[in-house]
């Protein structure tokens, strides 16, 4: 429906080859045709047209996103043995989801400071454990990298941060 794709044609041992200009569409079929106007080296050419169809491989390309959070944005009164959790809108690529790109911060004194843990990821959702409880009355903040990616390889676009604080001791 969109016309003709222009590109350049090239034959080589009783093949021809149609190579487009551009990129195709992905997710959409192309019809080629080959008229019954060519001709072989004796002058022969085809009763009738050849015709088919191809589909071009539907490209996802839409970024991730952030569905929830555990605990949730703003949450206080959060217990000290919590693990925090972030769930995605589709499944990620496992290996972008690392310490280094889920991290969790505890803010003291106007800094931040990285707690340990690790990382695990389970269908759509990635977990930081800490290696020890974290601290009562703190403020944390949570923040997942922009470049975690979903399978087609889309990065999440922006890091994502959220905070909350924690029970009194």
């Amino acid at each position: 429906s969109n016309g003709n794709v222009s590109g350049s044609i090239s034959y080589e041992d009783s093949m021809a080859t149609f190579t487009p200009a551009e990129h195709l569409q992905d997710g959409t079929v192309f019809t080629a045709t080959v008229t019954n106007a060519i001709r072989d080296l004796n002058g022969n050419s085809p009763t009738n047209n050849y015709n088919w169809s191809v589909t071009t491989k539907e490209i996802d390309r839409t970024p991730p996103r952030v569905t929830s959070t555990d605990p949730q944005d703003d949450d206080d009164d959060v217990p000290v043995d919590i693990q925090i959790s972030v769930t995605f809108s589709e499944q990620m690529d496992a290996s972008t989801i690392n310490e280094v790109t889920f991290g969790v911060y505890q803010r003291q004194w106007g800094q931040y400071q990285q707690l340990s843990g690790s990382v695990s990821y389970s269908e759509t959702t990635a977990t930081f454990t800490p290696s020890s409880h974290i601290r009562g009355e703190r403020n944390y903040v949570a923040i997942i990298s922009s470049s975690v990616t979903d399978l087609a390889g889309n990065e999440l676009g922006d890091s994502y941060r959220w905070s909350f604080d924690t029970e009194d001791d």
